[in-house]
């Protein structure tokens, strides 16, 4: 029998042998029954001792070996109070960021501007955090982890703060350029946080990585759901943008002694910028594009949903408090979803993909249901799946994107490089995604409604990442048959 058939387990449900078959034909992400270039399955290690035997070298082990191991028990109190510090950061440069998003279109339409400006203002943000993420994840290590964080935090928070100091300039054109170079700055602040505490993360929980990012993105959820509605609260308050914005970015600036006591320097810091690892070498593979490209799609699809969603509840009637409830409930969604499938897609690669598959079906399939004939319950309904897969697919793209460039023997899997390249790169599809799809989901949903827009950009993605991948893959098969080809010498 061939390498797969070895390791393919025979015996399963017809259920499950189903899905995982599924699962196989839909993300040949690293064509685990195809060849014998795989990521074991995890806990099992019987494979191991036939993929050794077999190739005569040892793969790279997943990056939870033990489907038993308890992050409880193998943390110490330092890890945790780790832990606790990156979630409350995740949460507070989250609520900061969203915190503007229901009450700064109408203040610029007040003193006379365009919502373009408010537009501006709110994307240079994200579109200035994807990029800078991409150069903090290959220079960190120059830098230090712990110290990108702290320098992260410290110009998020100032440049936050100085924000609602822009309440004195009456001149709307000062207002506009003044908001989009502070808020420009804030961003690069925001990238060098989220590079520095996803990398944190890996290094700290090699075991548990799928578990802590699960937890983490729950912290991303609510920040994003608190940060509207707070914000809108505050501002109504006191009437304008200087005690919400310097009252929140005095809370961030808050953490910094924190995170000078509970963060220690790496000492692997030292060494990596001797050991640095090629973006391309990663990534450059066709199934890590396609787990990228189909977060990239996800992330778009949650970008077009925050953006849109207010005004097309607003045409069906919705009040107030009942769009803060649609996205109360997609946030809420999202929060659970994330934790429970952080644990969960460390069983298996088997399970971890058919999670995947399931994700990506029902992400775009709930978008039918903010279509134009439906009724409000299913406009929450709707809310809650969006929420559900979404998570499904981003947690399990993140893990399954880990195995796949463990599995290359690139490095180590504690490798700080390895593992700093990696966090830019996710934080930048992070950002990508969230900047460009709401940009082409404004003008294609003057044409189609509103659910069917978010339906043509995610399910476009996936094509364009199935695309790219294909693309990879024949480059390598093309490159390998070239060399094959050639004449002994």
């Amino acid at each position: 029998m061939g390498v797969a058939g070895s390791l393919v387990p025979r015996r399963k449900p017809k259920l499950k042998t189903f899905l995982y078959d599924l699962a196989v034909i839909l993300l040949p992400m690293a064509e685990y029954a195809k060849t014998s270039e795989i990521t074991p399955l995890i806990g099992v290690s019987g494979d191991l001792d036939i993929l050794e035997n077999m190739t005569g070298e040892k793969k790279v082990d997943s990056i939870e070996p033990q489907r038993e191991s308890s992050f409880w028990k193998d943390t110490n109190a330092r890890q945790k109070c780790l832990l606790l510090f990156v979630i409350l950061g995740q949460l507070t440069t989250c609520v900061c960021a969203s915190l503007p998003t229901p009450f700064l279109a109408r203040l610029i339409t007040e003193r006379g501007g365009h919502v373009i400006a408010s537009t501006a203002i709110v994307q240079v943000t994200i579109f200035m955090m994807a990029c800078s993420s991409v150069i903090f994840g290959k220079y960190q290590a120059l830098i230090g982890s712990k110290t990108l964080l702290i320098l992260g935090i410290t110009s998020f928070g100032i440049c936050h703060s100085l924000f609602g100091l822009l309440s004195y300039v009456s001149n709307i054109h000062v207002f506009v350029a003044a908001g989009i170079v502070i808020r420009a700055i804030q961003g690069i602040g925001h990238g060098a946080y989220a590079v520095a505490s996803l990398t944190l993360i890996c290094q700290e929980f090699t075991d548990h990585i799928g578990k802590i990012f699960g937890i983490t993105e729950s912290a991303v959820g609510v920040g994003y759901l608190t940060g509207p509605m707070l914000g809108s609260v505050l501002y109504s308050i006191t009437d304008g943008i200087l005690f919400p914005f310097v009252a929140s970015g005095t809370a961030l600036l808050l953490m910094v002694p924190i995170a000078l006591i509970t963060i220690k320097k790496n000492i692997k810091e030292g060494h990596a910028d001797s050991d640095s690892i090629n973006a391309m070498d990663c990534v450059g593979d066709s199934g890590c594009i396609l787990v990228l490209g189909l977060a990239l799609a996800i992330y778009g699809g949650y970008g077009i949903f925050d953006v849109t969603v207010t005004i097309f509840l607003q045409s069906k009637s919705f009040t107030v408090v009942e769009v803060g409830t649609v996205l109360f409930v997609c946030g809420l969604s999202y929060c659970f979803t994330s934790v429970i499938i952080g644990f969960v897609s460390g069983l298996g690669i088997s399970i971890r993909r058919t999670i995947i598959v399931l994700g990506l079906v029902g992400f775009p399939a709930s978008t039918f249901m903010f279509s134009a004939n439906q009724s409000k319950q299913w406009v929450y309904v709707g809310s809650s799946f969006f929420g559900i897969f979404g998570g499904f697919t981003l947690i399990g793209c993140f893990t399954e994107l880990l195995n796949l460039v463990f599995s290359k023997n690139i490095a180590d899997k504690t490798n700080f490089s390895l593992h700093s390249t990696l966090s830019g790169i996710w934080n930048f599809v992070f950002g990508m995604g969230t900047f460009i799809y709401p940009l082409f989901g404004s003008e294609i949903e003057k044409f189609v409604p509103f659910g069917f827009s978010m339906l043509t950009l995610v399910i476009g993605g996936y094509c364009l990442a199935i695309m790219l991948s294909m693309i990879a893959k024949c480059t390598v098969w093309c490159t390998k048959s070239s060399n094959i080809s050639k004449p002994y010498s």
